[in-house]
Order: structure tokens, then C-alpha cells, then sequence
């Protein structure tokens, strides 16, 4: 499977794009994230490369300087690096603004597009003045957040919790949009094999992270948000149809609507035009 493939198995492709192209090559985490950005990039002087996963991208980065394979840029999630004081420092490596290059798109302007499209106005005011938030968006971010904390727990305690294809209905109060933490790590720790954190234990340790008062914007992960949004969409502030609203259909409009001025508005954009500075005569976009 190919995201199994190993730094050096990446690399191995990377050098043999490499003697039939001599333009920028950019590596990023997944496929995903290289469709977001071939729709930016100068396809006549650069090419994307999904390296299967953070770390490859960056093994890759320092594998190219050794090897003096020149023209390399990667792009990669912050995940909870910030959080945890340990950001990526690398000029050949730009770092999203958020938690995943997924909440950057979601973030960017598009997801108030989409709510101005789908909400119901009168649903929306009731809510807004329900849970006291001053918008949707602060709701549904911390409604992911408590996603994205237990989420920060397993990775710093290394417990590996399974979060796939978690049904955020189970643990979620739809008129408030609030996560119902007891109920959360119940699922969680069922999800996951053989788990050696108890839920009290796991309730500590996400109140101590809470007490920090970090960003949301680093805390929740893209899809979290996509699945809480899914779900204001269809129930609480309107009255979207599954096949419209569902989660990955609303990641997939989004990305559609995903500008070229959404982009050049984030640090990423600017990482990019930075290194093309340092690294002339290599492209990477084309505005």
C-alpha cells in the first residue's frame, strides 16, 4: 500500500522524476493535499509529490539536501507542533497556519460562503443567541475542539486511539453543538483495541490541556470540523439535505471553492514565494 512507503522509497521516485524534470518539486503529506495545490502551482515548472505522511516529508527534505538533489520544497501539517512547543524549523519546509492544511481551507473564508448559502437566517440568530457564540464557526471549532484534545492526549501519551470513523451524533448535543466529553471517551476507548488509558484517567488528562487555553485553530483538526459543521447544517441552523451537507461533501465544495486569494492570504502562500527567492531559478506558482 502506498502509504506504507518509506522516506527512501519516495525519494527513489523523487530521483527519478527528477532526471525527466528539472523544475521545483514540492512534497506533501497526502494526494489530498496535492490536489489542493496543483490548482496554484505553475504545472510547467513544478511538480507535486504526496511523500504518504509528515514525517516522510520531512526525511525527504534533509535525504535531498544530502544527496544535493536541489529544487525540493515541503509542505506540511502543524498538527499539535505549536501546542507542543516543537514547530518545524526548516527553510526548505513551509508549515500550515492551523492544525491541518484542511481547517486552513475551511478557515479561509469559505466555510462563511458556504454558511451564507445553507443556513437558515432565523435558525442560525436563534442559535447564535442560544449558546451565546458571536458566530457558527466559533461554535463548531469548539465543538471539535474536544475531539481534537483527546486527540492531543493520545499523541502526546502515545496511546494510539483509534478516532476512525467516529459518529459524532453519539456524543454530541445537537441544540447546544456541544460534545458530551464522558460519552466521547466512552466511544473512543471502545474504538480502540486492547487501551490502556481508563476514561477517568483520559478525562484528567484532557482537562489539564484544556486549562492551557489553547488555540482551537490548533486543536481541531480539519475533519472534525467538517463533521460538526455536517451536522449544524442538517439540524440546527438548516435544513440541508444528507447528500449536500454530509462531511466530506462539504470538504469537497469547500476545496472547489478554495481561491486563489483564500490562499495567497495564509503563511503557506508566503513560505512558497519566500523559498522561490531563496531558490531562483525554481517555480513553484503561478501568481
Amino acid at each position: 500500500m502506498r502509504e506504507m512507503l518509506s522516506a527512501d522509497d519516495v525519494f527513489s521516485e523523487l530521483g527519478l522524476l527528477r532526471t525527466s524534470f528539472s523544475g521545483a518539486l514540492v512534497l506533501l503529506e497526502g494526494s489530498s493535499d496535492c490536489s489542493v495545490i496543483d490548482g496554484f502551482i505553475a504545472s510547467d515548472k513544478c511538480r507535486s509529490i504526496p511523500a504518504h505522511s509528515k514525517k516522510n516529508v520531512i526525511d525527504i527534505i534533509v535525504l535531498a539536501r544530502r544527496n544535493g538533489v536541489s529544487g525540493v520544497l515541503g509542505i506540511v501539517d502543524a498538527d499539535f507542533d505549536r501546542l507542543n512547543n516543537r514547530a518545524v524549523v526548516d527553510q526548505d519546509i513551509c508549515v500550515t497556519d492551523y492544525h491541518d492544511l484542511e481547517l486552513g481551507i475551511l478557515l479561509s473564508g469559505v466555510m462563511n460562503r458556504l454558511i451564507a448559502q445553507y443556513c437558515d437566517a432565523g435558525l442560525l440568530t436563534a442559535f447564535l443567541n442560544r449558546v451565546a457564540k458571536a458566530s457558527l464557526i466559533d461554535a463548531v471549532l469548539e465543538c471539535a475542539s474536544s475531539v481534537g484534545v483527546l486527540r492531543w492526549v493520545s499523541s502526546i501519551r502515545g496511546l494510539n486511539l483509534n478516532f476512525q470513523q467516529l459518529d459524532f451524533t453519539v456524543f454530541m448535543d445537537r441544540a447546544s453543538l456541544a460534545v458530551l466529553q464522558s460519552d466521547l471517551i466512552r466511544v473512543v476507548v471502545g474504538n480502540t483495541r486492547n487501551c490502556t488509558a481508563t476514561p477517568s484517567a483520559l478525562a484528567t488528562e484532557m482537562a489539564k490541556l484544556f486549562s492551557r487555553r489553547p488555540d482551537l485553530r490548533q486543536v481541531s483538526c480539519g475533519h472534525d470540523v467538517s463533521d460538526v459543521m455536517s451536522i449544524a447544517l442538517r439540524h440546527v441552523v438548516g435544513k440541508c439535505v444528507p447528500a449536500i451537507a454530509e462531511a466530506r461533501n462539504i470538504e469537497r465544495m469547500c476545496r472547489m471553492a478554495y481561491a486563489a486569494s483564500d490562499f495567497a492570504a495564509g503563511s503557506v502562500y508566503l513560505g512558497i514565494k519566500a523559498w522561490e527567492t531563496r531558490n531562483a531559478p525554481y517555480t513553484v506558482l503561478k501568481f
